[in-house]
């Protein structure tokens, strides 16, 4: 057979040229396939070879593109069917799924931040309502955490300790002040009054809650107080239920709420010892007060003394003061050559405390740094250390008012015990509330 002449073509790009390595077996220049001629130039063998910096041919970048495309989708498939088997799984050993379930979400309000206030400058001062309700009130500067006070202003907010310190009504004083000085001070009759800053005098209103400023123009039956105030104090409790007043003409005077009178400096000394000045159906009251301790007989032990005394409400006093001493039966200088007499209080002292008798209410018993914090007809309340250790905790204790008999001790951790009081339910000490039996019944926790 004829043989014919055919030009030799790579069967990869289509490119004739080309470099014959050996008898038919070429190699394209083009793109560097080799190649070779079966003998009846039927058959092409070729072989690829891409040596580093040829460039593919299109067709070539073409398929391996599709090639790429379709092991990719391969892949992301087994992994679609791999995610979905888990959770199919997962789900089969839960709850069915319930379905038609419709879910409504409503609009989510902000939440406004609460406001927190604390005291700059304050006092307090714990009370009976007219109820017989504990209250607690303060009276001071309120500001804002982070700002500033509350208008500025003064305020006596009472609270209801005994239900979650609950607000029981709140004031604003016309007073403007960063630092205060209050002082409360609780009258025999039930009249509670407060100062502030020893200028202006307020009123409590037991029953309501309201606060009265007491002013000059409201005492028109005083009329030393007319011209007004300058400074203002309460007199000193051993003094009685009254005030130390500096007019504004520069006058002192004390003036005595419960009775309406006004004293000058002597007049108040003449008042408070003279028997003559009271009247006569005045009656015979009892106290109980413990003695101080002796300078001149220090190994004589702590005394408490019941003592009977006349004093009208609302008078001037002269409280007693029992201490053992030595008694020279008059004033001036003596040594101990001169007479004397051991005494637990002086005839001139008894006489201005208008004492008729006292005595030891409760001989033998051992007290240290003890006082008395409250009494009435039934009950005397006390509080003492047992050991003059330095270390010691106070006791506190409740006696019959009439036979001195112990109706229970309660032993505090507290070395000092700042106020006590009797009330119509029970017992305060400090902040805890003592039932009959003298065990805490409830600890207060004083409003911020």
């Amino acid at each position: 057979m004829a043989k014919r002449i055919k030009a030799i073509k790579c069967p990869h790009c289509g490119s004739i040229e080309n470099t014959q390595l050996k008898d038919d077996y070429y190699r394209c220049n083009s793109c560097g396939t080799e190649y070779f001629l079966d003998n009846d130039d039927v058959n092409i063998n070729y072989t690829y070879r891409y040596e580093h910096g040829q460039r593919l041919a299109p067709e070539t970048k073409k398929l391996i593109k599709t090639i790429s495309i379709i092991i990719g989708g391969l892949f992301l498939f087994f992994v679609i069917i791999n995610i979905v088997g888990a959770l199919v799984g997962s789900r089969s050993n839960s709850k069915p799924i319930e379905t038609n379930v419709s879910t409504s979400y409503a609009p989510t309000v902000p939440k406004v931040p609460e406001k927190k206030y604390y005291w700059y400058s304050k006092s307090d001062y714990f009370f009976e309502d007219a109820n017989h309700k504990l209250v607690y009130v303060l009276v001071g500067v309120r500001r804002l955490l982070g700002g500033a006070s509350d208008d500025g202003n003064v305020l006596a907010i009472f609270y209801d300790v005994q239900n979650k310190n609950k607000e029981l009504a709140k004031s604003e004083l016309p007073l403007k002040s960063e630092s205060l000085n209050t002082r409360f001070r609780e009258f025999e009759n039930g009249d509670l009054y407060f100062i502030v800053d020893n200028k202006r005098l307020f009123k409590i209103n037991r029953n309501d809650k309201l606060i009265t400023e007491i002013t000059a123009e409201k005492l028109g039956e005083v009329p030393e107080l007319h011209v007004g105030f300058a400074k203002i104090e309460f007199a000193y409790e051993s003094e009685g239920d009254g005030f130390r007043i500096l007019t504004n003409e520069g006058k002192q005077v004390f003036y005595y709420p419960i009775t309406g009178k006004v004293y000058d400096k002597d007049a108040l000394y003449r008042a408070q010892g003279e028997r003559a000045s009271i009247p006569k159906d005045t009656p015979i009251r009892t106290a109980f007060k413990f003695s101080d301790e002796s300078f001149e007989y220090p190994d004589e032990k702590l005394q408490l003394i019941q003592y009977r005394y006349r004093s009208p409400m609302g008078y001037p006093k002269n409280e007693p003061h029992f201490r053992w001493s030595k008694d020279f039966g008059g004033s001036g200088i003596f040594t101990e050559r001169d007479p004397y007499k051991k005494v637990l209080i002086n005839s001139f002292q008894q006489k201005r405390a208008r004492i008729i008798d006292f005595k030891d209410f409760t001989p033998g018993r051992l007290y240290f740094s003890a006082s008395v914090l409250d009494f009435n007809d039934k009950y005397v309340l006390i509080s003492f250390k047992p050991t003059p250790a330095e270390d010691e905790t106070c006791s506190v204790q409740l006696l019959d008012a009439k036979t001195a008999a112990i109706i229970w001790t309660y032993a505090t951790d507290k070395k000092y015990v700042s106020a006590g009081h009797i009330m119509t339910d029970g017992y305060r000490i400090d902040n805890e509330l003592l039932g009959a039996d003298g065990k805490v019944k409830q600890t207060l926790t004083i409003p911020d």
